[in-house]
């Protein structure tokens, strides 16, 4: 009997590594007596803590980190939707604004690092395509 829940208990430690099922894992940790246990600050999951100073400092610049850049991706994608209603619209004063707008935060965000500035080039590009078949296709 005491093979079977060895072999149990160490098959649910690999099925709780492979899955990262928080409730779960927060029971199996509990289990183990490992204090270091904290909620993460934009999910609300259990996560393992770090035990050194440095290292706990690092996970909530990493959290902080995180959570601008998701702010900025967001606030960009936001602008691009604009962009694309206003193309659809076939308004072309605003579309030029949106336009503008859009590359401006792109080059922002390019400059910070959150995205490759490749990617933002490549995007620029397309947007400017779009834009030009707009001008051509309106007398």
């Amino acid at each position: 009997m005491q093979g079977f829940f060895v072999f149990l208990l160490t098959t649910a430690s690999l099925f709780l590594r492979l899955s990262r099922l928080t409730t779960l894992s927060y029971y199996w940790r509990e289990y183990d007596g490992n204090k270091n246990l904290q909620k993460s600050i934009e999910t609300g999951k259990e996560l393992f803590m770090p035990i050194n100073k440095s290292a706990k400092k690092r996970v909530r610049q990493n959290s902080k980190c995180r959570m601008m850049n998701r702010s900025h991706k967001s606030a960009l994608k936001t602008q691009i939707k604009k962009f694309v209603q206003s193309v659809q619209a076939r308004n072309m004063a605003d579309a030029e604004k949106h336009f503008s707008l859009t590359t401006k935060r792109l080059d922002q965000i390019a400059a910070k690092g959150i995205i490759h500035k490749k990617t933002a080039s490549r995007k620029k590009s397309r947007l400017a395509k779009v834009l030009n078949k707009l001008k051509t296709a309106t007398p």
